[in-house]
């Protein structure tokens, strides 16, 4: 379970911000996530342990299949449609992760708001999903 914590993708959580413990907090994003992961990696042909290791994926990783690996996630949670996002399903699952923090789920959703506006214009969902996760985990963890 320690490597399917690290996936992200969509989706990781405040931690240093907040202080909150950032293995746990990436569990509970896993935990939500990983019945579309699964698919998704399947559908790609990307072994389970390169899926799930988005947070920090290994030096032979091929950049361009992991984007398209997070786009599929982010499309069957319905958050990505075309090239638009549906931000309800995103802050549904930012609401269960920080379930009882207020001041982390807004901080959260904020994230979620300003890395969706940083993918207006792309035109191709590999590269929507690896800039929208890229500056969301850039964003929580550093």
């Amino acid at each position: 379970m320690k490597t399917l914590v690290t996936f992200t993708c969509l989706l990781a959580a405040v931690t240093i911000v907040r202080g909150m413990d950032q293995d746990a907090v990436i569990g509970k994003y896993m935990e939500y996530l990983l019945p579309d992961i699964k698919p998704c990696a399947d559908e790609l042909n990307i072994a389970e342990d390169t899926a799930t290791n988005i947070q920090q994926p290994k030096a032979d990783a091929d950049i361009r299949k992991m984007g398209c690996l997070k786009a599929c996630v982010m499309k069957r949670m319905n958050v990505l449609k075309g090239f638009d996002f549906n931000m309800d399903p995103v802050y549904k699952m930012i609401e269960t992760v920080h379930a009882g923090n207020d001041d982390d789920i807004k901080l959260v959703k904020d994230i979620a708001n300003e890395c969706s506006a940083g993918t207006k214009g792309e035109t191709d969902e590999c590269n929507i999903g690896n800039k929208y996760v890229d500056c969301y985990i850039g964003k929580l963890f550093n």
